[in-house]
């Protein structure tokens, strides 16, 4: 999922389920944060006290390190189902995303017993993803395969690019038997955003049976940019598509254009996000010239220097929040 669900349809949902304002806007931001989160960046107090942001996305190369600490525990939660019945060639894989499955539902659970925001926002990432992500693994191997002769390895879902992020999408899985090939984005959203709802919902005592409610008012905001079920695939315009309905959710809860740096700016006056951080397009350069540092050995880039503040600001308390979300989940994988 993209920035589209992760933030506005989290804070929409967040909203609906009973959260103020401002404690929707961390969870939304928390959420899509982890799509964001690109590379360890150091820093150092006036005080001399040293710390490092957790990176929770990854643009570079791929190896274990990236599968173990960044892919699997935030973005394909293995569900424990070696069932290879959805499967043309049978393959059994416990590491398969499932959506909704027992793993990643703990995961989501025991984010929201700390009533901690920074770890709702993210447990929500990985609990919607695995919507997005079912019946891929976060690890670089032939499971993932959706073409023979594709030069891209087959890592989580990357020969088939973004197409399992995008709402409005249909696309083909390949890998599937063929009652099950043909993936309706829209469907696997709207059961994403029903659950995410009846969770926010109990975290608040509230009853959810107005769901349907709540659905068709989700409806309202994006129908006018879903194309017709018949041209949903192959889509001509989905960028396009995608800055509409971003446009129609902010009209809908009445917020501005989402800056995904803005944790950092605040964090780091002296950093110039607009490099490190476009608005709507993640910089893969300051990824890859991270990794080129790493595989030639050279030295890390010097601490950021901020002040004490810094240990009270929303990038500390989410980077806390990302490394807690990893200790539970390796927790929770360590049953499966």
């Amino acid at each position: 999922m993209n920035g589209i669900f992760h933030y506005y349809a989290v804070k929409f949902l967040a909203l609906r389920g009973g959260f103020a304002e401002d404690e929707a806007e961390i969870i939304a931001f928390s959420c899509q944060l982890v799509d964001r989160s690109l590379i360890p960046i150091a820093v150092e107090s006036e005080r001399g006290k040293s710390y490092r942001i957790t990176p929770t996305h990854h643009f570079g190369f791929w190896d274990k390190a990236q599968e173990e600490e960044v892919w699997i525990p935030f973005h394909f939660f293995p569900s424990g189902d070696g069932d290879a019945g959805l499967r043309k060639d049978g393959k059994v894989e416990p590491m398969v995303v499932r959506p909704n499955s027992q793993p990643v539902k703990e995961l989501l659970v025991e984010a929201l017993k700390t009533r901690n925001p920074y770890r709702v926002g993210i447990a929500l990432h990985t609990y919607a993803d695995s919507w997005a992500h079912q019946n891929f693994i976060g690890r670089n191997k032939g499971f993932n395969r959706t073409e023979s002769f594709s030069p891209v390895p087959p890592v989580g879902h990357a020969q088939i690019g973004r197409n399992p992020d995008i709402w409005s999408l249909q696309w083909i899985d390949p890998r599937l038997i063929p009652e099950l090939q043909i993936i309706d984005n829209e469907e696997r959203f709207f059961h994403a955003a029903k659950k995410i709802y009846q969770y926010l919902s109990t975290y608040h005592k509230r009853q959810f049976s107005d769901w349907e409610l709540v659905r068709w008012q989700l409806e309202e905001i994006i129908s006018d940019d879903m194309p017709s079920k018949e041209n949903r695939y192959p889509r001509k315009n989905r960028i396009g598509e995608d800055h509409k309905l971003e446009l129609d959710f902010r009209l809908n809860l009445e917020v501005p254009e989402l800056d995904e740096g803005r944790w950092f700016s605040e964090a780091f006056p002296q950093l110039d996000t607009r490099r490190f951080l476009r608005p709507g397009n993640t910089d893969r350069f300051v990824v890859a010239s991270h990794e080129v540092r790493k595989i030639l050995q050279l030295a890390e880039l010097a601490p950021r220097k901020v002040g004490s503040d810094f240990f009270d600001s929303h990038i500390y308390r989410w980077s806390e929040a990302a490394k807690e979300h990893r200790k539970v989940a390796n927790k929770i994988m360590a049953n499966i």
